[in-house]
């Protein structure tokens, strides 16, 4: 009795809309309503929308994608392949919301479909390897990985998986496991030489070594994944195990030899040409954060120097070429040393360390400057930079602050932010733009004592070392100018790479919701007026724009940086619940999902539910705590587990493009329009079209 009451039920949902439709009493769908809701992340709305759209036309494929995409988004993947596969759509998206629904034998069906039609279709072919290694067909899983990697050589997820299949073949092998582990290496070599940000392959390495009970090379590939994601709970535990394993050094006491500390060397320098550059009265000066809480300083300077206190009085001069310290007192405030260490000098407060001819350049010995990126621990070495050094006391410590012209910054930024060797035209772009955006934000570390600091966070700064002749020509030749909006300077934001998109400045950091009629990006093609209508993207075209690859400037093989324009990344559930546990607090990770987009398509906002609590995260935090990604442009597909589809998912299947906010000038985008003949000009008034030139003053 129950399930005929049940089947009633069911026939009267399926058939009342009929009826509805028939008797003109079916309200019909609003698309506009649908759209900004689905953007807002109110998606019950959305699908009540899409619905009433899609049940008029049951054989508009169009419609019967939108309502698959608001349903994935909601979760809801059995419904989506069940809309899909009524309006008679199979293949990839048929496929992956069966994948997402459990429906393993299902989705490897509709995988082997797509490769029985025209293309490469190296997406298919990698779901397919991922299907084979998740019920443990490694062999198989290994063919379809090597043909995806073949036709898609720069995906790292791709070789990443490859190596764990070849690791997993070496763990049943006899004959061949040497073959296998060799082959394995091979392939996480070629991941983190793809994409440095996959700590997956340490911590994969770090395992693997434990199982070989290697626990010296298991604790180095540990300390690793340590640097990119922290102290981490899996990675303490790790630790914890390990130390026993490793035996504790014997060092023999011999107290009756006294062995003296040696001498330091004299520093080594660079034989630097320095060239001259012609710096304009009244030129604006920046203030660049070189070093903070450091507890003492190395210098030098390839002319005679001199030391003035904060009233502009001399009170010592160096000479050239020669290592100088300043280390703490021991009776308070600061000591100047000569290398050998003859005290020299005491001060206590603020000090400017200059040449005394101004085309010299000072020297910071051994200093560390970090990239500012997620998976970099930086570098420490000699470094030289134009213009003056402020040394300034703070609690025990000193901060170092190179002073020096906008444009002498610029000599630096220029070619650490774009290759030095892309056209020229694309290079004076990107001068312009540094320079505005430099004047714009000059004040964003005030507090700390400076205007911008040395890495990415402002942009990358390495002194004189870092100039480049065609970058120093593209600042001569474009001085003085910067982007205007009226009277007042354009916000101009730049990134790597767009991924065919970019998006405004308030989309992709103001709380408040933009109008997703009104969207401030830009499509990354130059008179595709259709395109730029197109916005915002329909749901249904967002997954398959990001799968293909459209007609853009930045999508070309011509640049290296070109393999960030489409990405994959495979994210289990122990890894992200390591990166998102030890930030938030969540637990174990149970659920991941986007809640609102920018008008442009680019993620703002993401849920994540834990076994402990669950967290919205917000804007450009989202790339970092999802454990390094490129950018925000992207998309989301759940993999449960094969024998437990309700259970939740076992890994984040996440697909994007570009690399970077993706606001303002698309730096792979300048430098093809660069290539193709545009100039500089118009390479601005395309990817900043409410801006117009003009001198800074």
């Amino acid at each position: 009795m129950r399930k005929i009451v049940q089947t009633i039920v069911l026939l009267c949902l399926v058939l009342y809309p009929v009826f509805l439709h028939a008797s003109g009493r079916l309200t019909p769908g609003d698309e506009k309503r649908g759209l900004t809701s689905f953007y807002r992340g109110a998606y019950e709305t959305a699908i009540e929308e899409y619905y009433r759209l899609w049940i008029r036309d049951r054989k508009n494929k169009a419609r019967a994608k939108d309502l698959a995409a608001v349903l994935q988004a909601d979760q809801q993947f059995e419904r989506a392949q069940k809309v899909l596969a009524q309006a008679g759509i199979r293949g990839q998206l048929l496929g992956e919301a069966l994948l997402a629904a459990g429906n393993f034998n299902d989705a490897r069906y509709e995988f082997k479909y797509v490769l029985e039609q025209p293309g490469k279709h190296g997406r298919a072919r990698f779901f397919l390897g991922l299907l084979e290694y998740l019920q443990d067909n490694y062999a198989e899983a290994a063919e379809y990985f090597w043909k995806a990697q073949k036709q898609s050589p720069s995906q790292a997820s791709i070789h990443l998986y490859l190596a764990r299949t070849f690791h997993r073949l070496a763990e049943s092998a006899t004959i061949e496991r040497d073959y296998f582990v060799s082959r394995a290496n091979e392939e996480f070599g070629r991941t983190v030489k793809i994409d440095p940000s996959f700590w997956q392959v340490h911590r994969d390495l770090a395992l693997f070594a434990e199982q070989n009970e290697e626990w010296d090379k298991a604790l180095k590939q540990w300390k690793k994944v340590r640097s990119v994601i922290g102290n981490a709970q899996e990675v303490k535990h790790a630790l914890a195990a390990i130390k026993p394993h490793i035996p504790t050094p014997t060092i023999t006491a011999t107290p009756e030899v006294v062995i003296a500390t040696a001498a330091l060397d004299p520093p080594e320098f660079e034989a630097l040409e320095i060239q001259s550059f012609p710096i304009p009265k009244k030129a604006p000066r920046i203030r660049v954060g070189l070093g903070q809480k450091m507890p003492s300083l190395a210098f030098a300077c390839l002319g005679e120097w001199r030391a003035v206190n904060i009233h502009g009085k001399q009170f010592w001069q160096g000479l050239a070429k020669t290592g100088y310290r300043i280390e703490r007192y021991p009776q308070g405030g600061w000591v100047l040393k000569n290398w050998k260490g003859k005290r020299l000098k005491r001060f206590r407060k603020r000090m400017i360390l200059e040449p005394l001819d101004p085309k010299q350049v000072m020297v910071v010995i051994n200093l560390y400057q970090n990239t500012g990126y997620l998976w970099s621990v930086g570098e420490r070495k000699n470094r030289y930079y134009r213009g003056k050094l402020e040394v300034q006391p703070c609690r025990k410590r000193l901060r170092l602050v190179n002073k020096l012209s906008l444009d002498e910054y610029l000599l630096s930024v220029i070619p650490g932010e774009m290759p030095a060797l892309w056209p020229l035209e694309a290079l004076k772009a990107q001068t312009v733009v540094a320079r505005t955006d430099t004047l714009l934000r000059r004040k964003r570390h005030k507090q700390e004592g400076f205007d911008v600091c040395s890495n990415v966070h402002c942009a990358m700064y390495r002194g004189v070392s870092a100039e480049h002749p065609r970058t120093f020509q593209a600042i001569v030749e474009t001085q003085d100018e910067v982007l205007k909006k009226g009277k007042k300077y354009l916000p101009t934001f730049y990134s790597h790479s767009c991924g065919g998109m970019t998006q405004g400045y308030q989309e992709a950091w103001c709380n408040k919701f933009p109008n997703p009629y009104h969207p401030q990006g830009v499509y990354d093609f130059t008179g595709n007026t259709l395109q730029i209508q197109s916005l915002p993207l329909a749901p249904g075209a967002i997954n398959p724009w990001l799968a293909e690859n459209p007609e853009v400037f930045c999508n070309t093989p011509k640049y290296s940086a070109a393999r960030n324009f489409r990405w994959i990344k495979i994210l289990t559930r122990g890894e992200l619940s390591a990166v998102l546990d030890r930030r938030y607090g969540i637990g174990t990770l149970q659920e991941l999902r986007i809640t609102e987009r920018s008008p442009s398509a680019y993620v703002r906002k993401i849920l994540v539910k834990g076994s402990r609590g669950k967290k919205s995260i917000r804007g450009d935090y989202i790339r970092s705590a999802l454990g390094g990604l490129r950018s925000n442009l992207f998309t989301v597909l759940p993999i449960p587990e094969p024998k437990q589809p309700k259970t939740p998912a076992q890994a984040w299947i996440i697909w994007g493009g570009g690399w970077g906010h993706g606001v303002g000038l698309c730096q792979v985008g300048a430098g093809v329009m660069g290539r193709q003949g545009y100039d500089y000009r118009t390479i601005l008034k395309h990817y900043f079209p409410e801006g117009t030139v003009h001198s800074w003053k």
